[in-house]
């Protein structure tokens, strides 16, 4: 947000640059239910798969074609925003996530748990990109790299509780409450993108713009690195992730909610100091120590499973 200022036939743009604003706030608690109801899944789902007869191979399919067909469907979110504008692209995704958590209940063979996967990757993919993309019109710029790093606090959050909420809801009160659960972070998180007052605008492209190539519509020109360490570090991370509480069931260790938790709050501690150095210092000095930090923490988690395979 700007306001002018005229003094003497110049005219000065003053930029605003307070973060905690109500639309902010709303915006990133919506991100927060709408991330919530994702990672109450997550440890979930291939439980719930594996109990209605889903091999290791069919719970590595369901659970991998949604990040599949998340991917896929950015490449058409701009024609969806030049359609019906960012706000109702960020609608669409959260109607569609919803009816797909409640899906889960109704459908349970695996095929029929593969093509919700496949749907819910879809809706997941809008409104991960619209919500962030909201976001970076209400932050300030000067405080961009800081205000993202708060927004992302609303994932993190969700990251620590809602695994772990997630299981417990499975083990004391069943699969169908939880995706009840889960389908309620999702309304609440439509609810909270209400109450943001960001612009819902048509965006038209101008003529030159529309005859872009069909290698710069896919892939904008600079975003090749960040977009290839996005997916090796979703690799990893999602590979963990999904599979940490079976592994936790075949090990016999309880209260495997814990390791989201204690994850989380590190992540949690670690956002509002980097996206600051981010500001100040660039990227570079955040994705370095980073990686090697990740390096570390994964190969430690290795040599940890084949010790407990051999014992």
């Amino acid at each position: 947000m700007a306001f002018f200022i005229e003094e003497e036939g110049a005219v000065f743009i003053m930029e605003n640059t307070k973060l905690w604003t109500k639309n902010f706030m709303a915006i990133v608690m919506a991100n927060a239910l709408l991330f919530g109801g994702f990672h109450i899944l997550l440890p979930t789902l291939p439980l719930y798969a594996a109990a209605n007869g889903a091999t290791g191979s069919q719970i590595g399919i369901i659970t991998g074609i949604f990040g599949f067909s998340a991917i896929f469907i950015r490449f058409f979110t701009d024609f969806g925003q030049q359609a019906v504008g960012k706000k109702m692209c960020l609608y669409v995704g959260l109607l569609i996530s919803f009816l797909c958590t409640i899906g889960y209940s109704l459908f349970a063979s695996v095929n029929e748990m593969i093509a919700i996967r496949i749907l819910h990757g879809f809706g997941f993919g809008l409104t991960t990109t619209f919500s962030a993309a909201l976001a970076a019109e209400i932050i300030p710029q000067a405080r961009m790299g800081e205000g993202i790093g708060y927004f992302g606090l609303g994932s993190t959050l969700a990251m620590a509780l809602a695994p772990a909420a997630g299981l417990g809801l499975m083990t004391d009160a069943g699969a169908g409450v939880m995706f009840l659960a889960a389908a309620g972070a999702t309304a609440l998180a439509a609810l909270s993108t209400r109450f943001s007052k960001a612009q819902n605008a048509v965006v038209k492209k101008e003529t030159a713009a529309a005859k872009l190539s069909l290698r710069d519509r896919f892939l904008e020109r600079g975003t090749a690195v960040p977009a290839l360490l996005t997916v090796l570090f979703g690799m990893s991370y999602g590979s963990v992730n999904t599979f940490v509480s079976m592994l936790a069931n075949e090990a016999h260790i309880a209260d495997a909610g814990y390791f989201f938790i204690v994850g989380t709050v590190c992540i949690f501690l670690s956002r509002p100091v980097g996206g600051r150095i981010f500001d100040a210092k660039g990227p570079a000095w955040i994705m370095v120590p980073g990686a090697a930090l990740f390096f570390i923490a994964a190969d430690d988690a290795d040599a940890m499973q084949r010790r407990w395979r051999c014992s």
